[in-house]
């Protein structure tokens, strides 16, 4: 990202970073052994966290292809950790099925943490609402950890250029 107008965007982006690892690590304190990261991208706490990952079930969520090239990348060089499982996804596609990756997922009854940051303003409404929808449906006592992007005009004029750039119009 270009330094000129995107600091706070930057600094959002590693403040929610810490907020949900760490939230996930006092969850893990207090039982909780599931974890679904939705729009997993490259996220890497299942690779730099072992001291987690021995505790917990991981699930990253995302496109097929990304999720494709991520696992070529992890197996040419640290390997696939045995408590990740990767589970492809189109929200869009997916969200007249009633969100399919969790059935994909088979992710048990227990409570797990859900962490939908970065996601949702790549998202129609539809999709955001239809994964809403299925996660409210999540054993009680899951925690949902979500990010969303505000309307430009709502987003001070230094900041704008960062998530302006980068996803062009919002939805």
């Amino acid at each position: 990202m270009h330094p000129v107008g995107t600091r706070g965007f930057r600094a959002s982006i590693v403040a929610r970073a810490r907020f949900t690892e760490d939230l996930v690590g006092e969850q893990v304190v207090a039982g909780v052994d599931q974890y679904a990261i939705l729009g997993a991208g490259f996220d890497t706490l299942a690779e730099r966290r072992a001291d987690l990952g021995a505790r917990l079930r991981v699930f990253e969520v995302d496109q097929p292809a990304t999720l494709a090239w991520k696992r070529r990348r992890l197996i040419e060089s640290v390997g696939v950790p045995e408590w990740l499982k990767m589970v492809p996804v189109d929200f869009e596609r997916e969200r007249a099925g009633g969100t399919v990756w969790l059935r994909r997922a088979s992710i048990p009854a227990a409570p797990p943490v859900v962490a939908s940051t970065g996601v949702t303003m790549y998202l129609t409404k539809e999709a955001t609402a239809a994964t809403l929808r299925r996660l409210a449906a999540l054993a009680p006592g899951s925690t949902l950890a979500m990010t969303y992007l505000l309307p430009a005009e709502l987003i001070d004029e230094a900041d704008r250029p960062g998530p302006t750039g980068l996803l062009g119009a919002s939805r």
